[in-house]
């Protein structure tokens, strides 16, 4: 008697099968384990509330608190010498006034979130978990490696959302854009390959933290390509730090080191290295009752019928001190350099009050 084949269906249990992936989509994602990425309570409970029909739209309009304004001396009226003599009371008809209360004020920031998709046939899957040795449970094979594709999606929408931010930053401020032209950047890659003088080097770093002043005490990682993390290597620029994992991190000076060849390499031999506090980028993903699905489909393989595996994410990646003010399509901006999508400059304008606020800055170096 023949045996019935096995289907994804005896094998994945929808409710258990998401929770799985998004625990290891998180585990795997450098830029989340790094630091880089911090998840938001405020965006996670935001897009919860968007699922079902109550549901909002694609963007958050989120009022963020203005740090306190200080005065460069006394004098400014910001703040006042001490006195034993007796206060005039807070009217000018009673003597000298008061001087009026200082403000505390909000710049509004705005969030978009994307909705992605993908799905596997049963012979994806089979291919899987026959790929996947040493490796006997079916389901936790299938959940690692539709992680692992989440995980890399992830990082391509942060590096798109960067991109878009540097290119704001690239261009004049219109509006209520409160960027200064170019900020954000140091560059150093010249018009050729100069040994020394072009190249990656901790003097470049330090100017580049420089950027934001007295606040460069922030910058905590440095995200790299492969290229710019070899030429680390061969000038003796990283340290090697072992884990209690068992991972093996790099550090330069102190900063943690990401390697990503997703990390942006304009021209030839020239490469943008970015560096990050934590916080500037907010994270917030959201589970709902169809994010996977299982589907069968009789008329696949000439009639001899395949299942099918849907899996579905909804994310906002988020920079601190922005806003969205692209005009969102359906499902949510792409990745792309084009128009109302993340990495194009007229998609984010900066609202932040200072350079200081914005725990970023990148540099730009030649390698050869």
């Amino acid at each position: 008697m023949a045996q019935n084949s096995v289907t994804l269906t005896d094998l994945v249990n929808p409710t258990v099968f998401t929770g799985m992936v998004l625990e290891r989509t998180k585990e795997k994602t450098e830029v989340l384990r790094s630091g880089i990425l911090q998840s938001d309570g405020v965006l996670e409970d935001w897009l919860a509330s968007t699922i079902g029909n109550g549901g909002g739209g694609f963007l958050l309009t989120r009022p963020t608190w203005n740090d306190l304004a200080s005065g460069d001396s006394i004098a400014t009226g910001m703040e006042r010498s001490a006195s034993e003599a007796e206060s005039p009371l807070y009217t000018a008809g009673f003597g000298t006034a008061f001087p009026p209360p200082q403000d505390i004020n909000t710049h509004t920031e705005v969030c978009v979130y994307v909705d992605r998709n993908n799905h596997w046939s049963s012979m994806n899957v089979s291919a899987m978990i026959a790929g996947a040795k040493g490796k006997d449970d079916p389901l936790t094979v299938i959940a690692s490696l539709v992680a692992d594709y989440w995980r890399r999606r992830l990082q391509k929408m942060v590096l798109a959302t960067v991109a878009g931010v540097i290119a704001d930053n690239a261009a004049a401020p219109t509006g209520s854009d409160t960027h200064t032209l170019n900020d954000l950047r140091v560059d150093i890659s010249g018009g050729g390959f100069v040994d020394g003088l072009t190249n990656i080097s901790a003097s470049a770093v330090l100017d580049a933290c420089q950027t934001l002043g007295d606040a460069k005490n922030q910058i905590t990682n440095i995200a790299v390509h492969s290229v710019v993390h070899n030429r680390m290597h061969k000038n003796n620029l990283l340290d090697t730090v072992k884990e209690s994992e068992g991972e093996t991190i790099s550090y330069f000076r102190g900063l943690r080191v990401t390697v990503d060849d997703g990390m942006p390499n304009p021209s030839t031999g020239v490469y943008d290295s970015y560096l990050f506090g934590p916080g500037f980028l907010r994270f917030g993903d959201a589970t709902w009752d169809k994010q996977t699905e299982l589907v069968r489909r009789p008329e696949a393989g000439n009639g001899s019928g395949s299942d099918e595996l849907w899996n579905r994410v909804r994310w906002c990646v988020h920079p601190m001190g922005h806003a969205f003010i692209g005009t969102p399509v359906v499902g949510g901006p792409t990745n792309a350099a084009t128009s109302n999508n993340l990495a194009h400059a007229d998609s984010w304008s900066r609202r932040a009050q200072s350079r200081k606020h914005i725990p970023f800055a990148y540099l730009r170096t030649r390698e050869f």
